[in-house]
């Protein structure tokens, strides 16, 4: 479920030998501070010589860090408050991070690999689990249209939680079409807990065999990733982050769609990186299709209140070709569309490695090669 972190500050006792380190500093002073276990247990907020115990009940974990912020109370006596968002809510995000980093493989790659088992080979419930999961992947055909590139995003798992979340009344419906939903139905059933033997009775331990220790990876993989997507969605600018992969059934192979939409700043200051405060805003979007026999495609879009901009980039020299023919077509459909159109490029260059960096500087999370 996209996270989102308590909304109040939570006060922090100040211990009397800490208060003169205090006095010294202004109000509204923020103090990044590292989680430390004390010596009786309970854990410590370190910053340089300050140590402050922190409150019961957030749920972090040596190591973890902090923001405090110093605060004046009656008399001009400083006091300390723990930032909302850097208590529990934060501490469960890095924790996800932490746990699913390592495990994530593309989703296609998972799906390709589960496509390619025999079901003779899986659990019986397994193998059940896993045939409406393969059925439900969109077509060439389906993802021609708005409506149903729509329908397929909104069903890859990213947004999986957090619809249910705003819509319990419809949960089943949403459960029942939606990738993720799809996923932890079989990890359900790989890990025993709907694995009934043949006889009706539940199954006794038996070890299982190759075919369901891949599948359990596969998925395992795949849960992660689509995990990784959605706390990446979480951008301290508030900006819009949001990250699709979508296995695409073409014929019999399963073509790659991965999909970014990404909010940015339009304009710089004048001397440094950061985004001018009347900067207007922009859309980047990333598309990478990645084909069976071709290799990969890549567009990348930008739109703002100038127009529209994209540049093509993909591995297959006759695919390159193919594209720049259909250039003049593309320009004046979208210019029929009443799009102002700044520039379309078809680029020499092979597609550029994935992003792995969020921006704003967040910690790494999708890497193909973690």
């Amino acid at each position: 479920m996209l996270y989102t972190p308590p909304a109040n500050p939570r006060p922090v006792n100040v211990p009397t030998e800490a208060r003169p380190l205090l006095q010294v500093l202004p109000a509204g002073r923020v103090l990044h501070a590292t989680v430390r276990r004390g010596d009786e247990g309970q854990m410590m907020a370190v910053a340089g010589r300050l140590r402050l115990p922190l409150p019961a009940g957030t749920g972090l974990s040596p190591g973890d860090t902090v923001a405090l912020r110093v605060t004046a109370g009656e008399g001009g006596r400083t006091g300390i408050e723990l930032l909302p968002g850097q208590g529990g809510g934060a501490d469960a995000l890095t924790r996800l991070q932490r746990t699913n980093v390592p495990r994530q493989q593309p989703v296609t790659q998972g799906i390709r690999l589960l496509a390619g088992l025999q079901a003779q080979d899986l659990p019986e419930p397994a193998a059940r689990a896993l045939q409406p999961l393969l059925a439900s992947l969109p077509s060439p055909r389906q993802l021609s249209s708005a409506e149903g590139l729509h329908a397929a995003l909104r069903d890859s798992g990213t947004l999986f939680e957090s619809r249910i979340t705003a819509r319990p009344e419809l949960a089943g419906s949403i459960a029942r079409n939606d990738l993720r939903a799809n996923l932890l139905r079989l990890a359900a059933a790989l890990r025993g807990n709907e694995r009934p033997d043949g006889d009706g009775l539940p199954n006794t331990g038996t070890p299982p065999g190759r075919a369901t220790q891949d599948a359990d990876q596969a998925v395992t993989g795949a849960l992660a990733r689509q995990m990784l997507h959605q706390l990446a969605a979480h951008r301290p600018d508030g900006q819009v982050t949001l990250g699709f992969e979508l296995p695409v059934a073409n014929g019999g192979e399963i073509d790659d769609l991965r999909l970014s939409i990404r909010e940015e700043s339009s304009g710089r200051g004048d001397d440094s990186d950061t985004p001018k405060e009347d900067a207007g805003k922009r859309w980047r979007v990333d598309v990478r299709l990645g084909f069976a026999g071709l290799g990969e495609l890549e567009a990348r879009l930008f739109y703002d209140a100038d127009g529209l901009s994209i540049t093509w980039r993909a591995e297959d020299a006759v695919l390159r070709e193919a594209l720049a023919t259909e250039m003049p077509r593309l320009e004046e459909a979208l210019g029929d569309a009443g799009l102002a159109i700044q520039g379309l490029t078809v680029s020499e260059r092979p597609p550029e490695p994935e992003m792995t960096q969020i921006p704003g500087g967040g910690e790494g999370l999708i890497d193909d090669r973690a």
